[in-house]
C-alpha cells in the first residue's frame, strides 16, 4: 500500500495471526519534506476499539523501514495481539511519529476474522 496524506487503507485478519502490514511512503511526499527518502522515519500504528479517549482496547505496534532509498516500511502485529481481539471490527491509523514531524499516514477499519486455522 502506498502511503501519503491520509490514505485509507482497510486491514482484514484472521484472528490469533501473525500479520504483516508493508507500507511504501509516495515519493512526493518525502520532496513535499525535501527529504530523499525515509531514513531516520520512525512510525507507529495504533489499533484500538474507538475513536474517542474511551477506548477501552488501545495497542501501539512500532513501525521498521525495510528499505529507506525506496522508502518502504512495515508493521509486524503479533498473533499475540491479535489474539486478544475479539472477532469485529477495530480503527487503526499509521503515523511518523519523528519530534516536529508528526502526521497521519493511513487510517481505516481493522477487522478480525473468525479464529486462525486449527491444524486437524
Amino acid at each position: 500500500m502506498t502511503l501519503g496524506t491520509t490514505t485509507t487503507m482497510n486491514l482484514t485478519i484472521e484472528r490469533g495471526s501473525d500479520f504483516y502490514v508493508p507500507i511504501q511512503v509516495e515519493a512526493t511526499l518525502s520532496t513535499a519534506l525535501s527529504e530523499a527518502d525515509i531514513t531516520g522515519w520512525t512510525f507507529t500504528m495504533t489499533i484500538r476499539d474507538t475513536d474517542t479517549t474511551a477506548s477501552t482496547y488501545n495497542q501501539s505496534i512500532s513501525g521498521t523501514i525495510t528499505d529507506a532509498a525506496n522508502r518502504k516500511a512495515q508493521f509486524f502485529i503479533t498473533d499475540t495481539v491479535n489474539e486478544a481481539l475479539i472477532v469485529g471490527n477495530y480503527n487503526h491509523d499509521m503515523w511518523r511519529v519523528n519530534v516536529d514531524k508528526e502526521f497521519c499516514l493511513a487510517r481505516g477499519t481493522y477487522a478480525v476474522t473468525a479464529n486462525r486455522r486449527v491444524p486437524s
